[in-house]
């Protein structure tokens, strides 16, 4: 989904951080990333509710919870695209993307573990913002003669 978006609406030339530092930055922003986006805000809402309910939320509570965590990264990520030509449609593609990305971070961590789901983040890293994020610079920004 971001690449198609970056082909049909441009994101900024200067998106992605380049080679060879993304190797060491995306890992560790994931894990930052998992711990800003995914374990506070869930932990701060189970524990919340625990303290309110007198015990732990689960079912419906629980994924309640899960679906608000998974709004936490795309609205800071909207909220960062404020200009340009095509700033309205990207926000729409970035938020639904980054959506739909956290959803199945968080069921990963929910089937699995915290690894699982920082794995998944790295895996989304490596191809959109190390291998997508070289790739796109001699594709969409092309040095002239």
């Amino acid at each position: 989904i971001p690449i198609v978006a970056d082909l049909a609406l441009r994101f900024p030339r200067d998106l992605n951080v380049p080679w060879p530092a993304s190797l060491t930055f995306y890992p560790a922003i994931g894990f930052v990333a998992e711990i800003v986006f995914h374990i506070v805000p869930l932990a701060a809402l189970v524990l919340g509710l625990q303290v309110v309910t007198h015990r732990p939320p689960s079912g419906a509570t629980l994924r309640a919870c899960l679906l608000a965590v998974a709004l936490v990264e795309p609205v800071f990520q909207v909220l960062r695209i404020t200009t340009g030509p095509n700033a309205m449609a990207l926000r729409w593609v970035v938020g639904l993307q980054v959506f739909l990305f956290n959803l199945a971070a968080l069921w990963t961590f929910v089937r699995l573990d915290f690894v699982g789901m920082y794995g998944f983040r790295v895996l989304y890293y490596a191809v959109w913002h190390i291998a997508w994020g070289q790739a796109r610079l001699a594709l969409l920004f092309p040095r002239g003669p």
